[in-house]
Parts: structure tokens; C-alpha cells; sequence
């Protein structure tokens, strides 16, 4: 039901505090779904520049990102799907091994 639920959406708005990833960022931006997330946690990686970000203590803040995401949804929309066709697996695991071998030396 997800992927419906996501696609059908003027806009996902994620002002997480504490995220381990941000799974759900990716999800609606696979779907088309513009995305509002906060500044300075995990889901700003996960974003890499392809959602709105805000300030997730500050409801204003949130408020302007949400505007500024209808008002640009578009843009939004078609940075949010660059970023998720980016998130393979494949480039995990080869994120993962760089990590390793720089370790290791």
C-alpha cells in the first residue's frame, strides 16, 4: 500500500529527529513524492540535495518547507527521483567496500 499511499501525495513531509537512515525519504522520492525533511539528521544525507529541508524544531520552518515544496513540486519531484534511481543496492555495497578498504588500507 505504500508505494500508493506515496505517489498519491502533494507532498511527504519527514521532520525526523532521530533517524537511522531514512528509508522513507527514498520511498516517496521513488514515488514521486516531493520531500520536506530536517536539516542536520541522517535523512539530510539520504536527500543528497533532492528534498526541501528545514529546521524540525521550528514549525515555521516546516511551514516554509512545505510551501516551498508545492510551490516548486516539480523540481522537487524530478531531483526526488534522480536521487532514488541513484540508491541501488549496488551502491551500497560499493559505498560499503570503499569504506572498508580505506580502513584496512
Amino acid at each position: 500500500d505504500l508505494p500508493a499511499l506515496y505517489s498519491l501525495a502533494t507532498v511527504f513531509v519527514y521532520p525526523s529527529l532521530q533517524e537511522g537512515f531514512g528509508m522513507p525519504v527514498l520511498e516517496a522520492m521513488a514515488q514521486g513524492a516531493p520531500v520536506v525533511t530536517s536539516r542536520g539528521t541522517s535523512t539530510e544525507e539520504v536527500a543528497d540535495g533532492a528534498a526541501v529541508l528545514v529546521n524540525a524544531y521550528d514549525a515555521d520552518s516546516i511551514a516554509r518547507g512545505i510551501t516551498t515544496a508545492v510551490g516548486e513540486r516539480d523540481r522537487w519531484i524530478e531531483r526526488g527521483l534522480a536521487r532514488a534511481a541513484s540508491a541501488t543496492w549496488q551502491a551500497t555495497v560499493d559505498a560499503t567496500m570503499a569504506a572498508y578498504r580505506e580502513v584496512v588500507g
